[in-house]
């Protein structure tokens, strides 16, 4: 829909117009609290590797791989085109040209064969279509509350596109006349921009700001409409002229779309390298040391009777956790909702390139995050399941009992009765030379 592009009026100035339209696992070769210790064999004959962490270690696989490149690619692409497509360029001309731009309804225009050629300038480069309109201001004041809302209403009954650029004018009927003749310096004038959003990427927020003031200053200054106007779309024409050929703005986008490339090359390129790295391992818990005994027993008497982890801590320490890890998937929610209903609506209402992509990005965004919160909530129930209630507890061996943390092997009990002599059937005769003097 159209827009406000700015406006003013005597005594009140000039204004400007409204534009556009959860815990993580660790890892390290050192132990830290809550680690368990891993061994990674290589099957190709390097030495083994030991690490630490406090997750379950699991290999690089390919999905992961071809879903970061999915993801890289799709992002990518969508801000390549949301970025080319605010590069300025001329409009592909959507709506008939008309026989004139300029609609005089008042008769205040001195010099409109002047003011036409310079409208007619500004639709050829482009493809802009401007218009200079003039009533009375007794015409609108009966019917709308202000000149801005009745030049959005001319707008939207005129044409269905967004390719136009509307600039009407209006002075109390009974000054325009004494205006002409110098009677009157200054009339109560007012005038308002009402511009189609597809001419913000060349008309910017600048250039628009610098028409609405110099229009203003020069009807301040008391020089009539046909002067001001043609002075002002003339700078208009020369400053949008200049905005489509600066061929710097047609490379400005490949600096953030090179930087991105670079944040998703980076993480694929070292997935690449785990995965090549653990094709041919394996992995597996091994006992922690003597060294790391040590140091467990050094940290639970530095920090004797404080809590060691969240599930020691008084009060419902699981809840805790699931309403911060929600408050911080919050922001990826919104993100994928507003990129969603934006692509849709910017869809709906036609004329922007990137709203596919957008709303496809929207979609994919969301469904990522919907996956990982419900992957969340699963991992709590099932944590509060086991655990009846409670967090899990990373398991620490006292400093005393080496590999206290692991499972001892249950053996079973055999109770001896003493035998007889005559209850017993062996022949001892045969094992007298075994026997050793003194114990016969």
């Amino acid at each position: 829909m159209p827009h406000s592009g700015g406006g003013g009026s005597h005594g009140g100035g000039s204004h400007g117009g409204s534009h556009g339209g959860g815990s993580s696992s660790r890892t390290s070769h050192t132990y830290f609290p809550g680690a368990r210790r891993y061994r990674r064999h290589y099957n190709d004959g390097r030495p083994d590797e030991y690490f630490y962490t406090n997750g379950r270690p699991q290999k690089t696989g390919l999905v992961s791989i071809i879903c970061m490149l999915m993801f890289g690619g799709i992002f990518t692409s969508v801000m390549f085109v949301g970025l080319r497509s605010s590069v300025p360029k001329a409009l592909n001309e959507r709506y008939d040209r008309p026989d004139t731009r300029i609609v005089d309804n008042i008769g205040i225009i001195d010099n409109g064969d002047e003011i036409e050629e310079v409208l007619e300038e500004i639709n050829d480069n482009t493809g802009i279509c401007p218009i200079l309109y003039t009533m009375y201001t007794e015409d609108y004041e009966g019917d709308y509350v202000d000149l801005e809302s009745f030049a959005y209403d001319e707008y939207v009954d005129n044409w269905s596109d967004e390719q136009h650029y509307l600039v009407v004018y209006a002075v109390p009927e009974d000054q325009a006349a004494a205006y002409m003749t110098g009677e009157i310096d200054v009339p109560d004038y007012r005038f308002e921009v009402m511009m189609g959003d597809e001419t913000d990427p060349i008309i910017t927020e600048a250039i628009e700001n610098a028409f609405v003031d110099e229009v203003y200053s020069d009807l301040e200054r008391g020089k009539t409409p046909g002067e001001t106007f043609l002075k002002a779309f003339g700078k208009l024409s020369d400053r949008t002229e200049a905005r489509l050929s600066d061929k710097k703005q047609n490379l400005r986008y490949l600096v953030p779309i090179g930087v991105m490339m670079l944040v998703f090359a980076l993480p694929v390129i070292a997935m690449i390298k785990s995965y090549i790295r653990d094709k041919h391992t394996e992995i597996e818990e091994v006992p922690l040391t003597e060294a790391d005994n040590g140091f467990i027993g050094q940290y639970r008497s530095s920090f004797a009777g404080s809590p060691q982890t969240l599930s020691e801590m008084p009060g419902n320490a699981l809840t805790v956790v699931k309403v911060l890890s929600l408050v911080f998937m919050a922001p990826f929610v919104i993100i994928g909702l507003s990129m969603t209903f934006t692509g849709l609506g910017a869809l709906i209402k036609g004329g922007d390139p990137s709203a596919v992509f957008r709303l496809i990005f929207g979609l994919i965004w969301s469904a990522i995050v919907l996956v990982s919160l419900i992957s969340m909530m699963k991992a709590f129930g099932k944590m509060k399941k086991k655990t009846g209630g409670e967090p899990l507890t990373a398991d620490y061996p006292k400093a005393d009992m080496p590999h206290a943390d692991y499972p001892q092997a249950d053996y079973p009990s055999q109770e001896y009765a003493p035998v007889s002599h005559d209850a017993c059937h062996s022949s001892h005769e045969e094992d007298e030379d075994s026997i050793r003097k003194g114990y016969e």
